[in-house]
C-alpha cells in the first residue's frame, strides 16, 4: 500500500514482480486530495503519484490483495490483471499470550489504531457520544498519527478517553491487549485490520466498525460485532452486552481465537503462499516472454 519507483525499474529491467496490496491506496489519494490546501506544488506531486500507481499496477505481472474487498477494488480499476487473493496477515499464536498488564481503570476498552489517513481516522469522532452515554466506561486509545489532534481535540474532553500514545510492537501492544476488557476498532476504511487478529489471539471479545476487510475475519454475533458506520447507539448496545453477559464475552473471544489459529497461522500462510506461486509461475514465466 506504498508505492515508489521500484516496481517502474523492475519493469524496465524486464524483471517479472507482483504487487502485495494491503489498502485501500485509491481512497487514501482521493483524502489527500481533499485534504491538501491550494499550492500547485502540492497538487502536482498528487498527480504525479497517483499516475505512478497507476503505472505499476499496469506494469505488475501479479497483483495479491489481502482481502475481497481489495480485490474488488483492484478489479474495478485494472480490468484484466492477473488477481490472486492472499490473506498475507499471519500471526505465531505462540507469541501471543498474556503477560503483566499495563496499569489501566476498568472497565475499559482498548482502540489500537493509527490516525494516519483521515478517512479511517475521522470513525472514531463516533466515539464522542458514545464516551458521553457511557461515563463509568473507560476508553483508550494507544495510537499516534498525523490526525492525533483531530481526534483529541474533540474527544480529550472526556475524563473517561485517555491517549496513551504509540506502544512499542510488540512487548507494550501485549501488555495492553492483556489489560483491555473489550477490543474496539473505529475505522472508516480499513484493507483488512491486523490488529484485529491480535486482539483475538489475546482472547478479547472485539467489536469493529462494519468497513472494508473487516467482515471477512469478524462474523457478527460469532467472533465478534460489526457496527456500521456513525451508530453510536450500537457501539454503546454491544459494549453494555459484553461488560454485562461475562459468558457471551468468552464465547466470543474463544471464537476470534480459533478462527486465527485456524486460518492466520503462519505455517497455513506459507503453505498458501507456496501454492500460489506454484500455479502461477508458468503464468509469468509466460507473460514475461511476451514482453
Amino acid at each position: 500500500d506504498r508505492f515508489s519507483k521500484l516496481g517502474l525499474e523492475l519493469s524496465k529491467l524486464k524483471i517479472p514482480f507482483g504487487i502485495l496490496l494491503r489498502g485501500n491506496i485509491w481512497e487514501e489519494i482521493e483524502t489527500y486530495k481533499k485534504k491538501s490546501n491550494s499550492f500547485l506544488r502540492e497538487k502536482i506531486s498528487i498527480k504525479r503519484y497517483k499516475k505512478m500507481v497507476d503505472d505499476c499496477f499496469n506494469l505488475a505481472n501479479i497483483i495479491f490483495p489481502i482481502s475481497k474487498y481489495l480485490e474488488n477494488e483492484v478489479n474495478n480499476r485494472y480490468q484484466g490483471k492477473k488477481i490472486e487473493l492472499f490473506y498475507a496477515d499471519g500471526r505465531d499464536p505462540h507469541e501471543w499470550n498474556q503477560c503483566e498488564g499495563m496499569k489501566l481503570k476498568h472497565p475499559c476498552i482498548g482502540l489500537l489504531q493509527g490516525a494516519g489517513v483521515w478517512n479511517k481516522t475521522k470513525e472514531m469522532l463516533t466515539l464522542n457520544k458514545v464516551l458521553e452515554e457511557l461515563p463509568d466506561v473507560n476508553f483508550y486509545w494507544a495510537g499516534d498519527g498525523d490526525y492525533k489532534n483531530d481526534v483529541l481535540k474533540v474527544l480529550e474532553k472526556h475524563q473517561n478517553f485517555k491517549s496513551i500514545g504509540r506502544l512499542e510492537y510488540p512487548i507494550q501492544v501485549k501488555e495492553f491487549l492483556t489489560e483491555i476488557d473489550i477490543f474496539a476498532l473505529f475505522s472508516g476504511m480499513e484493507g483488512f485490520g491486523q490488529s484485529v487478529l491480535e486482539a483475538q489471539l489475546m482472547k478479547k471479545p472485539t467489536i469493529c466498525s462494519n468497513v472494508g476487510g473487516i467482515p471477512e475475519i469478524i462474523k457478527d454475533g460469532h467472533n465478534g460485532f460489526l457496527i456500521e458506520k456513525n451508530d453510536h447507539k450500537k457501539w454503546k448496545e454491544r459494549i453494555l452486552e459484553i461488560l454485562n453477559d461475562e459468558k457471551k464475552g468468552e464465547e466470543i473471544s474463544q471464537n476470534g481465537y480459533d478462527f486465527v489459529v485456524k486460518n492466520f497461522d503462519w505455517k497455513i500462510i506459507a503453505e498458501k503462499f507456496n501454492d500460489i506461486i506454484i500455479r502461477n509461475s508458468n503464468f509469468i514465466r509466460n507473460e514475461h516472454r511476451n514482453e
